[in-house]
């Protein structure tokens, strides 16, 4: 029988791959032509499997939460900067170095908030 932790790691690999690749997609999507659409979802979720995997084996000192707060924040960040800016984020003639910047600027927002935000402590299992 598999047991609950065991469950727990996977849930937060398969998470954080979802997650992650929410403000990755974002970022690399006008900067990628020529390759198959799988081959754009792994690039995609390749990052988040690595912060995954790190996390759930305590390799990496974020929580989960942080993780979630993180793509999120920078995902939604990302896309406020580019509609303020008026850009098509799919449409690759529009990529400029602002536009590249306003990603990067979104990544920072992300890194604060989570950082600021910090993981509240599980009570449950203190191992």
């Amino acid at each position: 029988m598999v047991s609950p932790n065991t469950l727990e790691r996977a849930g937060i690999v398969v998470g954080s791959a979802l997650l992650v690749g929410l403000p990755t997609s974002v970022l690399v999507s006008p900067f990628v032509s020529g390759i198959t659409d799988w081959q754009a979802v792994l690039l995609w979720l390749l990052p988040g499997i690595v912060v995954g995997t790190l996390v759930a084996t305590g390799r990496l000192s974020v929580a989960y939460r942080q993780v979630w707060l993180f793509s999120l924040v920078s995902w939604l960040a990302a896309l406020a900067f580019w509609a303020v800016l008026d850009v098509d984020p799919i449409d690759g003639t529009t990529v400029t170095p602002t536009t590249l910047g306003a990603g990067v600027l979104a990544l920072l927002v992300g890194a604060l908030v989570a950082w600021a935000n910090p993981a509240i402590q599980w009570r449950g299992n203190a191992s």
